[in-house]
């Protein structure tokens, strides 16, 4: 896999597990939104849990926490809308 397509595969990972969870990053502001939002893509690019986490994502959640494998569930869980 090259690494362009790497990275589109798990921002879109990323993007279902804030919509899985209810999180909301623009709960954040400024300066600390896109600091929390680099170091969480990074966290994402890094994991080595994909098929657990698109598991995860294939089943029906309602705004669910964040699962404790997920490297960014702190950051999901603190910014959830619920």
């Amino acid at each position: 896999m090259g690494i362009i397509r790497h990275i589109d595969d798990r921002l879109e990972l990323m993007g279902l597990m804030l919509e899985a969870t209810g999180a909301d990053l623009a709960r954040l502001s400024g300066q600390t939104l896109e600091t929390e939002f680099r170091s969480a893509a990074y966290r994402c690019l890094g994991c080595r849990r994909e098929a657990e986490c698109e598991r995860w994502l294939s089943q029906e959640h309602h705004e669910d926490p964040a699962p404790d494998f997920c490297p960014n569930s702190e950051l999901m869980n603190r910014t959830r809308m619920t």
